[in-house]
């Protein structure tokens, strides 16, 4: 099955946090064994937000979010001009906060797939 590309408007800030999964065990003497988890290293998580957007379209972006939900990965680049190339993410969760009378913000958590 193909992996679908997920375009976000430039207008949203994307934060980035690297992680590197390891594994800990404890040996004698207080000495402690550590190893890092597969072959990839380092994981990418990104926590993205929207600017104020009217209800509508912020209910629009989050149906698109619920598609790659926890499970369906999709293509994402943090910059729509691709100098940063596009990697495999899936949505982990997001926030539909509300601004003001009219106005919505969308907070999304996006973590890298390793393969």
């Amino acid at each position: 099955m193909p992996i679908a590309i997920l375009e976000l408007p430039p207008t949203w800030d994307a934060t980035k946090k690297v992680s590197v999964p390891t594994t800990r065990a404890k040996l004698g003497d207080g000495y402690e064994q550590i190893v890092v988890q597969g072959t990839t290293g380092a994981i990418e998580e990104w926590d993205v937000r929207s600017p104020a957007m009217p209800r509508q379209y912020a209910q629009d972006k989050l149906d698109q979010l619920r598609v790659f939900s926890g499970i369906s990965p999709f293509y994402w680049s943090p910059d729509n001009e691709l100098t940063i190339p596009r990697k495999i993410f899936t949505c982990e969760g997001w926030t539909l906060t509300r601004l003001g009378l009219t106005a919505h913000q969308i907070s999304a958590t996006f973590r890298q797939v390793t393969q």
